[in-house]
């Protein structure tokens, strides 16, 4: 075992542990060499990994890690003009968060199959174009976010992440959403941006567990019947809304507390006790902020 003094690792975020294993503690340190001959690359400026991970909290710098059980759990490399993944990062076996936002990362390895305990994957704000089949093998995966990054299609493969509870994706077409992703029932949080103006797909309404619903697009003007199947929706984000013709839908949905309709010219916000399950409650509730809602 080795003394995790050097990293200063009793200031990093969920750990409070001093020793690691030698293996690893190897691993960070080539880790670091990489990161400071990155760091020369594209800023002139070396550091110490050390150095960064006390920051973690305080998000002064993006670079950290942390561990549990005298392993490497988590690993956080931001805002680093990365374009590729560092192969060092598949020796860290016990790897469950992996954070690496804000580069210029082109492309995911079939290698990331070796992370088979990741949980937590960030890779929001890259220049990724698709996601290889081997990425959908990561089946102890409960959180993804691919947002912000030139993706058109996500792959029918997404069934397989069957443990996934949250998951953001950026723009691409509606017409080509997966019917396999509406298999994903432990799906609690979704976030969808769409580049059309198509009919939201169905698919979404077999989500049965979604507690939290993002929708964006040119122009929602309608949502389908299995939005009724969303028993559990307790916050729902529309964007762009049509504020003047509401979808009906809206008011079956029992477990909804807050509603943020966004239009091209205004904002609507409901929450709370203004979510009546009477329709002609929220009815007039909407119609006091201009909007004119009707139930045949």
């Amino acid at each position: 075992m080795k003394d995790l003094a050097y990293f200063k690792l009793e200031k990093v975020k969920h750990s409070n542990e001093t020793e690691i294993t030698e293996s690893e503690f190897e691993s960070l340190l080539r880790l670091e060499d990489f990161l400071n001959e990155q760091g020369v690359r594209t800023t002139k400026k070396r550091f110490r990994l050390s150095e960064a991970s006390q920051h973690w909290l305080r998000g002064l710098v993006s670079v950290g890690f942390t561990v549990k059980n005298s392993r490497v759990s988590a690993i956080k490399i931001s805002r680093f003009n990365l374009t590729d993944l560092p192969e060092i990062l598949y020796e860290f076996s016990e790897l469950e968060y992996l954070d690496l936002s804000e580069n210029k990362i082109r492309q995911i390895p079939e290698s990331i199959i070796k992370l088979t305990k990741l949980k937590t994957l960030i890779l929001r704000s890259n220049d990724l174009i698709d996601l290889p089949e081997a990425f959908f093998s990561l089946i102890s995966l409960k959180k993804l976010d691919v947002t912000h990054n030139p993706l058109l299609q996500l792959s029918e493969s997404i069934g397989k992440l069957s443990n996934l509870k949250s998951f953001h994706f950026g723009t691409f077409d509606a017409t080509k959403i997966p019917k396999s992703l509406g298999n994903v029932t432990a799906l609690k949080t979704l976030s969808l941006t769409f580049s059309t103006s198509e009919v939201i797909p169905e698919t979404i309404g077999n989500l049965v567990n979604l507690e939290r619903l993002s929708l964006s697009a040119k122009e929602i003007t309608s949502l389908p019947e299995t939005f009724r199947n969303l028993k559990k929706v307790e916050f729902l984000y529309l964007y762009t809304v049509n504020t003047t013709n509401l979808p009906e839908v809206l008011l079956d949905l029992p477990s909804l507390f807050n509603l943020i309709l966004e239009g091209e010219i205004c904002k609507i916000a409901i929450q709370g006790h203004e979510l009546d399950e009477r329709t002609e409650y929220i009815g007039e509730t909407l119609q006091r902020r201009g909007v004119i809602f009707t139930v045949p």
